[in-house]
């Protein structure tokens, strides 16, 4: 933990002063920001003890299998795969430019070879981690619920040991603000018996936390019979002391960044009038940049009932833990680079790194088509394929939609909502909750209006409907206009992100303010609006390597249970007799259409049907080649016997005296190489 921001980063007390001591009031310091909160975390000794016991235990076992080795490797076969993939890719784009070149099939020959070999390391792999997958998942939540106890408790020693040198720093600082204001005038001077007094500025209250200091100035109170009675100097106002001009005045004597919640025009005045001293220097009292890894550090396991995800950084250092079960709906909006995306990631990759598919699957478009999320194909959590298209986003959002009203007829009966459902319903029975990572929402409109109001129209009865069916919607978009998405979809989100906007009413259309257009120009800066109050956020950077390991980290759960979205056949369509999918469609497919080869992407855009997805297609032929290799690679289809042949990644059926075709070319990786389900992480 030694680069941890969160650990470190904050300056020594007294790193600006030595000898000299005033004291501030003990109930003014504000050390903890909810020490009621944090004092639950901390475990009782003979709980604390158990817990480091079964820990070690289960570790031993792990230790002594080189469990934590394999999922190391499972992480970089995967991060592997993925730059294979985009070498591969450009050497396919040099071939359509220069498709003689024999160099150039060369590489694509042992890109090829490769990515095989890595397909094939990553099945035994996985063979090998799967018989601790449950081991793994106690030794995560033991150790961060002993992790989460030890953090409390150095907070805490931290925090008694700072108290008093915090006390002597805030009281120094106090003296330097006010010399500085009477140097620059906010003083008085009177005489009274011969004597010259001089009034000050002075201050109420200050209040300590490890960020900041904060200065209440003393501006009047109601006397017994003199009524009002004034503390500042004669002649001076509190909006005076607040001025832009003074605060920088300010700042240049402390060193420090001075500011004023006063500034802000939707300030309070009620409050009173307040300075502000960052103690760290921030020029906002935000982070500039937080990785991913240190804030899942610090993950609430007492609130993982309640999904809660790490949504940015606040002043203070405080991470903005949101739970997903009190929002139901999200909106990230930005200007591309903004960091709405890796947002988005850093959620997604919290989500399925610390839930079971059995808990929480997703529903992928990507309409921007960038490829974003094509690392979480290889998770249990995905549901279908990432859709790409808007023809296929307008079937997938239909779908969700049936899915809402069959759910709803299933909870109904017993309880209000998914989460009381699943408290009472069996194991089996129980619903996992499903988000909607919508990307680039403003395409809908791309293909025109007709499919974009067919989109739209579901979109409305999900954004007002789905939260009771555990449905959850995280859309991004750049601009929220009200032509580009309806009121009732934006205004149905509770949670809005916003990075910086380039125009006052792109910034307007997001959070009814110009705040998104003064976002300072630092990475993952945004403004978060969470229906209560709106705040600066710094988003949790998610590398690649993290990204990849989040998704490495799933091989420790569980198949899920058998999740497909709902048919879109119909009634017409279902009156018709429909041809059952089995093993005697693929081969009937494979024998009719390609030869023999059992290409499951082939056969199953030959199919076409909604009732039947891409990954039941990749499963049925999977089965069949394991089927056959089993039977001595014969199998009987209508009285005749096929045998099984090798064909580039697939394999094809033919008869025993027929010469065996073979493949002219190397098989090329098309566009959803990717989503290969022998890389698929289970």
């Amino acid at each position: 933990m030694g680069d941890n921001q969160f650990d470190q980063n904050a300056p020594a007390p007294m790193e600006q002063f030595k000898d000299a001591y005033y004291k501030v009031d003990e109930h003014n310091q504000r050390l903890l920001d909810d020490e009621k909160a944090r004092q639950f975390k901390i475990l009782d000794k003979p709980t604390l003890k158990s817990a480091q016991a079964k820990l070690e235990k289960i570790q031993a076992i792990l230790d002594e299998h080189q469990v934590d080795a394999m999922l190391t490797e499972l992480q970089n076969l995967i991060a592997e795969f993925e730059v294979l993939k985009e070498q591969y890719h450009n050497a396919k784009e040099k071939l359509a430019t220069n498709p003689d070149s024999q160099s150039i099939k060369s590489q694509i020959a042992i890109l090829w070879s490769n990515r095989q070999q890595i397909i094939d390391d990553t099945k035994i792999v996985k063979q090998r981690i799967r018989p601790y997958r449950k081991l793994v998942i106690k030794r995560d939540v033991l150790k961060g619920r002993i992790d989460e106890h030890i953090n409390t408790e150095l907070d805490f020693m931290q925090a008694e040991k700072d108290k008093k040198d915090m006390a002597k720093e805030a009281e120094l600082f106090a003296g330097i603000i006010v010399k500085n204001l009477a140097g620059i005038g906010f003083a008085y001077e009177r005489r009274r018996n011969n004597k010259v007094k001089r009034d000050l500025v002075r201050f109420e209250k200050i209040i300590v936390t490890p960020d900041d200091i904060q200065f209440k100035i003393d501006v009047s109170k109601i006397g017994l019979l003199d009524g009002i009675i004034r503390h500042l100097p004669n002649g001076v106002r509190g909006h005076h002391i607040v001025d832009e001009d003074v605060l920088i005045h300010l700042t240049i004597a402390c060193e420090r960044q001075v500011v004023s919640p006063n500034m802000d025009k939707r300030c309070d005045w009620s409050k009173g009038v307040w300075l502000q001293l960052y103690r760290h220097n921030y020029r906002d009292g935000l982070m500039n940049y937080v990785s991913y890894e240190q804030v899942m550090q610090r993950y609430p396991n007492d609130q993982h009932d309640k999904f809660p995800v790490p949504a940015g950084v606040k002043a203070g250092r405080y991470i903005n833990w949101i739970n997903l079960v009190d929002h139901p709906h999200w909106l990230f909006a930005g200007q591309t680079g903004s960091g709405k995306t890796n947002l988005m990631r850093a959620l997604i990759s919290s989500l399925i790194s610390t839930h079971s598919p059995d808990e929480i699957r997703f529903v992928f478009i990507d309409l921007k088509r960038s490829g974003a999320f094509n690392a979480y194909r290889k998770t249990p959590h995905i549901l279908g394929d990432i859709e790409k298209t808007v023809e296929g986003t307008a079937e997938a959002v239909r779908k969700l939609e049936i899915l809402m009203h069959d759910r709803m007829t299933q909870i109904g009966d017993t309880s209000d909502d998914i989460l009381d459902y699943n408290r009472i319903a069996q194991p089996e029975n129980r619903m996992p909750l499903i988000i909607l990572v919508f990307d680039e929402y403003g395409a809908i409109w791309a293909k025109g209006k007709d499919l974009g109001k067919e989109i739209e129209a579901s979109m409305k009865m999900i954004a007002t409907q789905s939260r009771a069916a555990g449905i959850i919607g995280w859309l991004g978009i750049q601009q929220s206009y009200s032509d580009t998405i309806d009121k009732m979809v934006k205004g149905n989100a509770t949670i809005a992100f916003s990075g910086r906007q380039r125009t006052l009413g792109g910034s307007m259309s997001v959070g009814s303010s110009g705040d998104a257009m003064k976002i300072k120009k630092i990475p993952g800066r945004m403004i978060c609006d969470d229906g209560g109050d709106t705040y600066q956020i710094q988003a949790p950077f998610l590398s690649k390597t993290a990204m990849h390991k989040s998704v490495a980290v799933t091989s420790k759960w569980d198949k899920p249970r058998q999740l497909d979205l709902p048919s879109l056949v119909t009634a017409e369509e279902e009156a018709e007799p429909i041809e059952p999918f089995n093993e005697d469609m693929v081969i009937r497919i494979a024998l009719e259409e390609f030869d023999g080869v059992v290409s499951a992407r082939r056969i199953w855009e030959h199919i076409n049907r909604h009732d039947i997805s891409r990954r039941m297609v990749e499963d049925t032929a999977r089965n069949l080649g394991e089927k056959m290799i089993a039977n001595n690679g014969e199998i009987e289809f209508k009285g005749k016997v096929y045998m099984h042949k090798k064909y580039g990644r697939t394999f094809q059926l033919v008869f025993p005296d027929n010469p065996i075709s073979q493949p002219e070319n190397i098989p090329l990786l098309d566009e959803t190489a990717g989503n290969n389900r022998e890389m698929e992480v289970v």
